[in-house]
């Protein structure tokens, strides 16, 4: 039988090493929470600019919108002068391996002026392909909804899908299509 020594020993070790830990761990989260915080505001502002390119700024808070049961957000896009060029939506769909979140531009015209994948996890060389430049560009400059297209003769105000990734295609084009109804929604509640 072990003495009393051999067994407090090495919990008193294990204890104080759980403690310091979790005291390092406190003081490097304070540390970085604020730099944190400011990446993640000068990411979505890299987010938003990708959408709305020609907008000089955008407003402070998120305002929420609803659509059906689920509530989005969206922030104002203002030009130079200080008049309203669009708004920018954060939407989602359900893809093939999870939700896609989507930030879509749309100018006062209702038309898209920019997309952009802000979260992913479809499978690679497939649904991933929804991130590349050459599908999202097809977005812009559509309104209303907005339809896909699988080859051939495209219709008008419609999309390619990506071969192999219809439901990603379709997820897509679905977060997009909320944000032209918000859009909507915010155009029949100012007149």
């Amino acid at each position: 039988m072990k003495n009393t020594k051999e067994i407090l020993i090495p919990v008193i070790s294990l204890l104080i090493i759980c403690v310091a830990g979790t005291v390092l761990m406190a003081f490097t989260d304070g540390i970085t929470k604020d730099r944190i915080a400011e990446n993640a505001v000068i990411e979505e502002r890299e987010n938003q600019k990708t959408v709305m390119p020609d907008a000089e700024n955008f407003s402070e808070e998120p305002l929420d919108i609803s659509f059906g049961d689920t509530v989005y957000t969206y922030k104002t896009a203002f030009g130079k002068s200080g008049d309203i060029m669009g708004y920018v939506f954060k939407t989602w769909a359900k893809g093939y391996s999870g939700s896609i979140i989507v930030m879509t531009g749309v100018l006062t015209d209702g038309t898209v002026s920019g997309v952009n994948i802000l979260q992913i996890t479809e499978t690679p060389g497939l649904g991933m392909n929804a991130k590349n430049e050459n599908f999202l560009k097809q977005y812009f400059g559509l309104s209303g909804k907005i339809n896909m297209s699988a080859g051939g003769i495209k219709p008008e105000n419609s999309i390619d899908i990506l071969t192999g990734a219809t439901i990603t295609s379709k997820a897509v084009t679905d977060a997009v299509n909320t944000a032209l109804e918000l859009f909507g929604q915010i155009e029949r509640g100012q007149k």
